[in-house]
């Protein structure tokens, strides 16, 4: 649940501000309470990998 929740967002925020990069620290504000900044990033860095995002 959390990992779409943080998926979701990240992808939301990503749409808004292509195409400059979304930065982990920049997504974090919006993400209060849906988990650690260890999940945080590895959300990030998985949907980077995948080229989701920044690409």
């Amino acid at each position: 649940m959390r990992f779409l929740k943080i998926r979701n967002y990240i992808l939301r925020e990503w749409s808004c501000k292509k195409p400059k990069p979304i930065h982990k620290t920049s997504i974090r504000s919006g993400l209060k309470h849906c988990g650690t900044i260890v999940l945080i990033n590895r959300v990030h860095s998985y949907l980077e990998h995948k080229g989701l995002i920044n690409a």
